[in-house]
């Protein structure tokens, strides 16, 4: 949403993202606690050669940056979801995400209750939002982050 250069009252500009990252990152460390930063997901958009188009995304990389530069921990959701969408391959991959059924366009999608054109190419199903939840799982037990670990539950 921060990207939407189109839509104002969602865009952020990529310096204040990044001001408002090392905000709440300072912020977090006042109130004693620990701050993990988290990318977002891709979108599922693929070139002429099946792979994922937006990798290098401006806002992620920001992400990167600030976990890096202030020493925290980062769950770079970008890169790991990139491999698991690219393998589901165009059509696989829109079970990940909010698709209807086969070519049934007009069925509401999800739990939006919204009647859509088309398939939502950002917004996951189920099935997408509880693998992602896995491998952000799986990055946070790599990382050592008892504490945010020890808050999840199955």
């Amino acid at each position: 949403n921060d990207q939407s250069v189109n839509r104002p009252e969602r865009y952020t500009p990529p310096d204040d993202f990044r001001n408002f990252l090392m905000r709440y990152v300072a912020e977090t460390r006042a109130a004693k606690a620990h701050p993990v930063l988290v990318t977002h997901t891709l979108t599922r958009s693929f070139d002429a050669q099946g792979h994922l188009r937006g990798n290098d995304n401006l806002y992620a990389e920001i992400t990167r940056q600030v976990a890096d530069v202030m020493h925290i921990p980062l769950i770079d959701m970008r890169a790991l979801s990139l491999p698991v969408i690219e393998a589901m391959g165009e059509d696989g991959s829109k079970a990940f995400f909010n698709w209807p059924p086969s070519s049934d366009t007009q069925t509401p999608i999800s739990r939006t209750n919204i009647t859509m054109p088309r398939g939502d190419d950002t917004h996951l199903s189920v099935m997408g939002a509880t693998r992602l939840a896995e491998i952000a799982l799986e990055q946070a037990k790599k990382l050592k982050l008892k504490g945010l670990i020890k808050q999840l539950k199955k």
